[in-house]
């Protein structure tokens, strides 16, 4: 009986990370995806150093910073939300 209740509340984590994971990839690409949704803050930052650029960017995520014989900075933007159940 325990690991049925057990089961039951990862199945129900798993699908409400799921349906939310979803609902906020749906609302970046509305929003024009991460570059355009923070496109101020990127601008700003980019426009801060010659060397400063894009290094990763997916749907729900992007890393932008500098990297030279100095050292490295990054900035890291990540558009999750947190899970209410």
């Amino acid at each position: 009986m325990f690991w049925l209740i057990i089961i039951a509340i990862i199945i129900i984590v798993a699908y409400k990370l799921g349906t939310t994971s979803g609902q906020v990839i749906e609302r970046v690409n509305n929003s024009g995806g991460m570059r355009v949704k923070y496109a101020k803050l990127i601008d700003a930052f980019l426009g801060g150093h010659d060397d400063c650029q894009i290094f990763v960017e997916t749907r729900t995520y992007i890393r932008f910073g500098v990297s030279n014989y100095g050292g490295t900075t990054l900035f890291h933007i990540n558009n999750l939300q947190t899970i209410r159940l």
